[in-house]
C-alpha cells in the first residue's frame, strides 16, 4: 500500500502523506524482529535493535510526521496556523521521548502475549500526563483540524482505535495502538486517490 500510494500521489505534500504506509511496515516490521528475538536471549543485539527502532517511530516520529504531512496539504490560513500549534506539541512530546530513548534505558517483553514496552526515566513519570497529552492531540485531533473531510474518517477510526486500545489492552498500550495505526494505511491511500482525483479535476 505505501508504494502504491506514493506512485498515486501527484505532488510533493501528497507523497509525503503517501510515505506512512511505509513507515508503518518498517515499524512492524521492528516488533517483528522483537517476536522472534525476545524468546532468545543470545539475540540482545537484536532485541534492542527492535525495541528501539520500533520506540523511535512510536515515539519520535509520529507525534511530528503526523501533523506535518496534514498540514502540508491544508489550505486554510486558519486551520494551518492550529495545525502549527499542535505540530509545537508534537515537537515537543518527540523531544521529550527522544531523551528518554538516548540517556535512559527502554525495554520490552511479552506479558500476555503480547509486547510491553517500558521506560526507566522515573521523574517523566511525574508528567506523564503532560506528554500525554501532546501526544494524543498530535496524533488523534490533528486530522479533525483537516478541512479535507475525508481526514475526518481518519480521525475518527484512530479515535475509536486509541478507545478499544485504553479500554481492553492498557498494559501494551504502545504496541496495540501502533497495530492498529498500521491498518490505517487503508484509509490514507483511499484519501491519496481521492487527492489525486481533486488535482486531476482542478487541473483539467
Amino acid at each position: 500500500m505505501g508504494v502504491v500510494a506514493i506512485k498515486k500521489a501527484s505532488t510533493t505534500s501528497q507523497r509525503v502523506l503517501a510515505i506512512i504506509p511505509l513507515f508503518f511496515s518498517f515499524q512492524q516490521c521492528m516488533e517483528g524482529i522483537l517476536w522472534l528475538s525476545l524468546p532468545n536471549l543470545d539475540e540482545l543485539l537484536w532485541h534492542r535493535i527492535g525495541t528501539y527502532g520500533f520506540l523511535v517511530f512510536a515515539w519520535v516520529v509520529w507525534p511530528v510526521f503526523i501533523p506535518f504531512s496534514i498540514r502540508l496539504l491544508e489550505e486554510d490560513r486558519i486551520r494551518r496556523k492550529i495545525l502549527t500549534v499542535i505540530l509545537g506539541m508534537g515537537g515537543f512530546v518527540s523531544l521529550c521521548f527522544a531523551y528518554v530513548l538516548i540517556f535512559y534505558h527502554a525495554e520490552s517483553s511479552i506479558m500476555g502475549h503480547h509486547i510491553q514496552y517500558k521506560q526507566n526515566f522515573e521523574y517523566g513519570k511525574r508528567f506523564s500526563w503532560l506528554t500525554s497529552i501532546c501526544y494524543f492531540v498530535s496524533i488523534a485531533i490533528s486530522p479533525f483540524t483537516s478541512s479535507n473531510k475525508k481526514f475526518w474518517l481518519l480521525a475518527i477510526t484512530i479515535l475509536i482505535s486509541f478507545i478499544i486500545t485504553k479500554l481492553y489492552f492498557q498494559d501494551h498500550f504502545v504496541s496495540i495502538w501502533c497495530f492498529f495505526a498500521a491498518i490505517l494505511s487503508i484509509l490514507i491511500l483511499w484519501i491519496i486517490v481521492h487527492l489525486r482525483e481533486v488535482s486531476e479535476k482542478n487541473f483539467a
